[in-house]
């Protein structure tokens, strides 16, 4: 391979991996220069180009590794790409666990500032108003499909700007799937006071059938359960449907 074949291969290769077309053109860059060094050393040492030029190639290694050892450096370089099983494991509990005591905190101050400013209070436990069931079904809204669904969105950019696989942006939904598909926010059955339900560990001991009757038997509680999932689904096919771009930019550039 020559030094321009080489330079091309692997700047359009590090494109194809989710990596910056500018990052990948100047380690490519690095790299060819490398090559060429080797080369111009080879030829004057008395060998001929095209063993030069295939002896220098050897000595560099694989593309495919020099490609894998380039994409780990630059993922190196974010602190989610050092510690994935960190961020994307146990990153969304953290996150999920402050954005619900944020929210909660908000709604109690908020009622506060309505007592504070002279504003009636809100009706209390055991009396539904019209005001207080827009309130609890928007705590609800927010709860378990809003708030989920950003930080998939956050979680999943930042999988992407490091360059890391899928698979860590399905981590993700499956953890806020478990958590929020398990949380049961409503009314009760006589309609006079909203509760919070979160069985997660009890869960672990039913059998696949009690799980499914637990999912299936409310449809709020299966859109939770596959919100999560479709969000990550839709946003790996279309960081797919961009990285062939990426590649399709360099060669337009050249």
């Amino acid at each position: 391979m020559s030094t321009h074949e080489l330079h091309d291969e692997m700047a359009a290769g590090l494109a194809n991996r989710g990596l910056p077309i500018e990052y990948a053109e100047r380690t490519a860059a690095e790299l060819s220069d490398h090559h060429r060094d080797l080369v111009e050393e080879l030829t004057t040492a008395g060998m001929d180009e095209p063993a030069a030029q295939a002896e220098a190639s050897s000595r560099l290694g694989d593309q495919k590794t020099l490609v894998k050892k380039a994409v780990r450096q630059y993922q190196r370089r974010h602190w989610c790409g050092r510690w994935p099983l960190l961020t994307f494991l146990f990153g969304p509990v953290v996150l999920l666990a402050i954005v619900w005591f944020v929210t909660l905190l908000s709604v109690v101050g908020i009622g506060m500032l309505r007592e504070a400013i002279g504003i009636e209070p809100m009706p209390p436990l055991g009396t539904v108003s019209t005001e207080k069931y827009i309130v609890c079904m928007l705590y609800k809204t927010w709860a378990v499909f809003l708030a989920p669904t950003a930080l998939i969105y956050f979680l999943a950019k930042l999988a992407s700007r490091a360059a890391l696989g899928g698979q860590w942006t399905l981590l993700t939904a499956t953890v806020l799937a478990t958590l929020v598909g398990t949380l049961r926010l409503g009314f009760n059955q006589a309609g006079d006071a909203f509760f919070a339900g979160f069985p997660l560990l009890p869960l672990f001991s039913y059998s696949f059938s009690e799980l499914l009757t637990w999912y299936a038997s409310d449809f709020s509680q299966m859109c939770q359960f596959l919100l999560p999932l479709v969000v990550a689904g839709i946003f790996l096919w279309r960081a797919q449907q961009l990285s062939p771009r990426n590649r399709t930019q360099y060669i337009a550039n050249e």
